[in-house]
């Protein structure tokens, strides 16, 4: 009640800023509605027309550019590790608003069995970050979201980092 009581003056105060944009925001560091709003881009797409044979299907949650982006290279590259409790709210957001419903739409027949990977950090990357973020992110997520962990998945590009990368070369 103490910690509630708190963060009310704290945002009194100092009003919560987007984590994206700088504008008002319902909490610090989260979204504001309209960076939110930008970020809503569910895809999905059948894993073989994408020339991914092992799995059924792939599905994107958001748009990359508009405030996901920017929290995730603060996470990545200025160490704010405590963002990521952030980043995992905003997209509970995003899968709240249509990631269930498309999900539905695209396996009908396989909505209670769904199994969950990230593509792991290479090596270099976990040992100067010392942590995982993609596992850090999602796993727990998935587990209350009631998917299995999978592991099927590997890190095959190492060295240049992809926020180095055209868009392009990080679809190969």
């Amino acid at each position: 009640m103490l910690k509630g009581l708190l963060l009310s003056l704290a945002d009194f105060f100092y009003p919560p800023l987007c984590a994206n944009c700088g504008k008002a925001a319902e909490k610090s560091g989260h979204l504001c509605l309209e960076c939110r709003e930008r970020s809503f881009l569910v895809r999905s797409y059948n894993a073989a027309d994408i020339g991914l044979e092992y799995l059924d299907a792939v599905m994107v949650l958001s748009n990359y550019r508009y405030g996901l982006q920017e929290i995730l290279h603060k996470i990545k590259f200025f160490g704010q590790k405590e963002l990521t409790g952030v980043l995992l709210e905003e997209l509970q957001v995003l899968w709240e608003f249509s990631g269930e419903k498309e999900l539905e739409k695209l396996l009908p027949n396989y909505v209670s069995d769904i199994s969950f990977a990230t593509v792991p950090t290479d090596k270099e990357r976990l040992l100067q970050r010392g942590y995982d973020l993609p596992q850090l992110l999602f796993e727990d997520w998935a587990e209350n979201a009631g998917f299995k962990k999978s592991q099927c998945l590997k890190s095959v590009q190492q060295g240049r980092s992809m926020s180095l990368r055209e868009c392009r070369e990080r679809r190969i």
